[in-house]
């Protein structure tokens, strides 16, 4: 198998709103430009462990009733 050609491809930044050209490989247009990628990476991550701490904690709650053992009662 041969290495594809990056091929310029035209679009909007989600991140900065800006209308980019950049190269690009095949496969789906690129969401953010290269000045926003770190930055958008980030985010998303953040918001990921975000939502997953309060599953957690939402299933740790609901495995362990109120006033059923732990220290304070005793």
């Amino acid at each position: 198998m041969g290495t594809r050609e990056k091929k310029p491809v035209t679009f909007t930044c989600e991140q900065c709103g800006e209308l980019v050209t950049e190269p690009h490989g095949p496969g789906p247009t690129p969401r953010y430009c290269t000045a926003c990628y770190v930055e958008a990476q980030r985010h998303m991550n953040k918001m990921r462990v975000k939502a997953h701490r309060e599953r957690q904690k939402a299933a740790t709650a609901a495995r362990v009733p109120p006033g059923s053992g732990g220290e304070a009662d005793r």
